[in-house]
């Protein structure tokens, strides 16, 4: 084998070897920092009296059990006087990074946002009857994720030798579907299907330390998670408000 395509052969190796281990860091880093999930009710409140009433049920989506790591991309030129790496992280949120029960999370903000802007009300199904609706919620996609980039380069002397590391951060984007089938008696009067994208920006500076980038980047992925389950949960419930208050024409 010729130097040249030993050189680029190690150069391959090394570039893989350092990546899975940075992965594993930050894989690391971002479970030392759960999150809570909040739900802010900002809708307005609807004061209407709620005349009809609504038997709710749903069923969750299956989160990745942890937030996991790969290697988006990545450069890296080892030569003898200088050395260069770039190597970019894709992140995605699982649920060791919740502090909470994702799906019980969107359980109650859908209670809670019923309550509060819905034209119906909820209730059980001991209070059946042909007039009472059924709303069939089945949470179909929750992706959240980001990517953050790292730079090394360093430059050798014969009496020592010159250095420079950069982390970079990026936006936190999230993705929550669900359906519904909403029915009065045997009939299904609304089946479709909500989708939501959100993207948050990444708040901090240039000299956050790594715990600190670790923690602010969770915080971006779990906040923007509930943005998008907020919003998608809004929209059903105004669909579900159209479609009953159409019932009545």
């Amino acid at each position: 084998m010729k130097p040249i395509f030993r050189f680029i052969l190690l150069g391959i190796m090394l570039l893989n070897l350092i990546a899975c281990s940075e992965s594993k860091m930050l894989m690391k880093g971002l479970s030392s920092f759960p999150q809570p999930l909040g739900y802010d009710l900002i809708s307005p409140i609807d004061t209407s009296v709620k005349t009809d009433s609504v038997i709710l049920t749903f069923s969750g989506f299956q989160l990745d059990g942890i937030t996991s790591v790969h290697r988006n991309k990545g450069l890296l030129i080892p030569l003898i006087f200088v050395n260069y790496a770039d190597l970019d992280y894709g992140i995605k949120l699982g649920a060791s990074q919740l502090k909470d029960d994702y799906n019980d999370f969107f359980f109650n903000a859908l209670i809670d946002e019923s309550m509060r802007s819905g034209r119906f009300a909820l209730c059980s199904d001991s209070t059946r009857s042909k007039d009472v609706y059924n709303l069939e919620v089945r949470l179909d996609t929750c992706m959240t994720d980001t990517h953050l980039s790292e730079s090394t380069l360093a430059i050798y002397f014969v009496s020592g030798y010159f250095s420079t590391y950069s982390e970079n951060s990026y936006p936190a984007n999230s993705k929550v579907a669900c359906s519904i089938k909403l029915r009065k008696g045997e009939q299904i009067i609304r089946d479709t299907t909500f989708s939501v994208t959100s993207t948050l920006e990444f708040i901090g500076g240039d000299n956050l330390d790594r715990n600190e980038r670790m923690e602010r980047t969770a915080g971006c992925l779990v906040a923007t998670l509930c943005q998008s389950t907020r919003d998608c949960i809004s929209k059903m419930i105004q669909d579900v408000n159209g479609t009953i208050a159409s019932q009545k024409r």
